[in-house]
């Protein structure tokens, strides 16, 4: 009995050192996959969304040069006021149909990891964090519209209006 308590005991090590290694080193559970993410960088939150291109001052850069009025929403998975501006009053479909008329493009810097590149843009903005929702105007001369940390859909939509101009 003794000998079958010290068996046991080892297969249920081992077999717990299985699953763990299984867990931790094949499936790689904690570092989950994210099926809104493509291979291009370009994320949606749920289909039919809007599709969010990686924020980088360069991209932004790009798209004004190229004549495009630019949305840029600063947000992080888990700051609740952005959760709430985007279930409310950015990805609606209001929203999305005036930036698919005005082809506007969209970007979003990601802070859910405290990016050093992000942190010091929103510094240079007078911001210590999130949520930072900036509306650059068709105009590539124009200073961007800096929107308010709590949104409405009525002041995302006149912010889009003013920028396709």
């Amino acid at each position: 009995t003794r000998r079958r308590g010290l068996a046991l005991g080892i297969s249920g090590a081992l077999a717990l050192g299985g699953v763990v290694f299984g867990l931790e080193g094949q499936m790689q559970w904690r570092t989950p996959v994210d099926p809104s993410q493509s291979s291009d960088g370009v994320v949606q939150d749920f289909p039919g969304g809007i599709r969010w291109h990686r924020w980088s001052k360069g991209a932004v850069t790009k798209a004004r040069e190229a004549g495009h009025p630019v949305l840029v929403d600063f947000t992080a998975k888990w700051c609740l006021t952005c959760i709430a501006n985007k279930k409310t009053s950015i990805d609606i479909e209001s929203v999305r149909a005036v930036l698919a008329e005005n082809d506007f493009k969209v970007f979003r810097a990601d802070y859910t990891q405290r990016s050093d590149k992000i942190t010091k843009e929103l510094h240079s903005l007078g911001r210590a964090g999130v949520p930072l929702v900036l509306v650059f105007p068709r105009d590539k001369k124009s200073e961007p519209q800096m929107l308010p940390e709590l949104l409405t859909p009525d002041i995302v939509l006149n912010a889009l209006s003013k920028a396709a101009g």
